[in-house]
């Protein structure tokens, strides 16, 4: 009887020598699948440093007078120019505008300095086109390689602008091209649809000329618009 007890004792240790290693086993093999997701991440943070790459990027004011012409009769249509970083100044059919910086807010005041409209922007890359009551009209957001304008706080169904490696500037709204910007010859030629609209002397393109292909954006607001644009170096 004695010897029985022995051997059962003998067994149940046995078997909880063999438990114990086999469940270290699987915790190793789990540690090491665990460790296997880490090499996806790796690849995802490359793929984000990619996209970088092409990301539009804030940089120094465009302070020449730019002056877009209707391609037709080349009467002027608006001038632009970025006077300093705080000063901007719109001009167009008998009206002008300067835009004063202040805090988050520039405000855009007629010659009688009466505020008409008012740009706020706690950060470069986004912005909101205000009445001088604080009603927003639209908002701009700079989204990786787009420019995104959109009349509704929720950034639905906005114009979208992107560069293309040969650097034409292409409008689309719900998938459908309406326009395009390009360098070519010494100046900028803007196309609504396929059709020649307006023309900028100028050497170097810009994603604020490409507004001129919005209808839907007002005159008056879509020029302010172009400014700070222009402001921030796009």
């Amino acid at each position: 009887m004695c010897n029985n007890h022995r051997l059962f004792t003998y067994l149940l240790a046995f078997t909880w020598l063999f438990l114990t290693a086999c469940g270290a086993e699987t915790q190793e093999t789990e540690e090491i699948e665990d460790t296997e997701p880490t090499e996806e991440v790796i690849e995802d943070e490359t793929e984000e440093d990619e996209s970088d790459a092409t990301a539009i990027k804030i940089s120094s004011a465009r302070t020449e007078a730019i002056i877009v012409k209707d391609a037709a009769n080349n009467q002027e249509m608006v001038k632009v120019q970025v006077v300093d970083p705080s000063t901007v100044q719109v001009s167009f059919g008998g009206m002008s505008l300067t835009g004063e910086a202040k805090g988050e807010k520039r405000k855009y005041k007629d010659d009688t300095d009466f505020t008409i409209l008012e740009i706020k922007s706690k950060e470069p890359q986004k912005m909101k086109l205000n009445t001088n009551d604080g009603r927003m009209l639209w908002k701009l957001k700079i989204s990786g390689s787009k420019i995104k304008i959109s009349n509704n706080e929720e950034g639905e169904n906005p114009f979208e602008l992107k560069q293309n490696d040969e650097g034409k500037i292409k409008v689309k709204y719900q998938g459908k091209e309406l326009g395009s910007v390009q360098l070519s010859e010494g100046k900028v030629k803007i196309k609504k649809a396929e059709e020649e609209a307006f023309t900028i002397a100028t050497d170097q393109n810009s994603y604020a000329f490409a507004l001129m292909v919005i209808d839907e954006i007002p005159a008056e607001e879509k020029y302010v618009l172009m400014a700070e644009l222009l402001a921030r170096g796009l």
